[in-house]
């Protein structure tokens, strides 16, 4: 997500006062058991996806061999997105963008159409929260539930069990999710109603941008100032306790 995306998604939330629409008003009842179900298996979504794994995992990403290890490991490979729709309880999405989310759900043979009351679709994609909140209304006519549960910590995160999980969506439907969200990480968050997960996100990535920027001047100063630059960054990560420009 660019800057100016990242500032616009920042004066959306001012503008809002942060009133986010809840869409999920009516609570699913989950199965003992939901099956579920994973697409996208790209470095992020497939560290995500190992943490879930287990014979009844289903998974589809349109590169067969990223499906392989899932497969190898005893889940199941969905054949198409619609196959996936109708086997799944629950089904997680980590994707490049909101458009590539619309396109999984909305297009012409997209899950929206194969999918029933009661199931729940969760993006983890780092997606556009105005987008989410419409993907929500639309999925709602049908009775599906929308939560956007975005992440922050990198794919070793994800693997490790630690990524951040910004989750939006009804209060009462993140506490059923919650145990789900638990097999993936420790570092859990209900940001608020739907696209709040998504605008914390977008504020995130403001902020780390933001800091980036403000190292790397700082560090030009000092090196203007006679200061090496590698002593620079390595005096000050120390000082700070934190890692410049990383």
């Amino acid at each position: 997500m660019t800057i100016n995306r990242c500032h616009e998604a920042m004066l959306l939330m001012v503008e809002t006062g942060l009133k986010f629409m809840n869409v999920l008003d009516a609570v699913t009842s989950f199965p003992t058991n939901p099956k579920i179900g994973f697409i996208g298996l790209g470095n992020m979504g497939a560290a995500l996806a190992m943490r879930l794994l287990d014979p009844a995992l289903v998974v589809y990403d349109p590169d067969q061999t990223a499906m392989k290890p899932f497969v190898d490991g005893g889940a199941i490979a969905a054949s198409d997105l619609a196959a996936m729709a109708r086997q799944c309880d629950i089904i997680f999405a980590c994707l490049p963008t909101s458009a590539v989310t619309e396109s999984v759900l909305f297009s012409d043979d997209g899950m929206a159409g194969h999918m029933k009351a009661g199931q729940v679709f969760i993006d983890m994609t780092s997606g556009d929260p105005a987008i989410s909140r419409d993907h929500a209304a639309r999925l709602k006519q049908a009775g599906i539930n929308f939560v956007d549960a975005p992440v922050s910590g990198g794919p070793r995160g994800a693997r490790g069990g630690v990524i951040a999980i910004m989750v939006g969506g009804d209060a009462a439907l993140y506490a059923q999710l919650l145990p789900l969200f638990g097999r993936i990480s420790s570092n859990i968050f209900h940001a608020g109603p739907v696209g709040a997960g998504h605008a914390l996100k977008a504020g995130n990535n403001l902020l780390n941008l933001v800091c980036r920027m403000a190292s790397f001047e700082v560090v030009s100063l000092l090196v203007n100032a006679g200061v090496d630059a590698g002593r620079a960054v390595d005096i000050s990560a120390k000082k700070f306790g934190s890692k410049l420009c990383d």
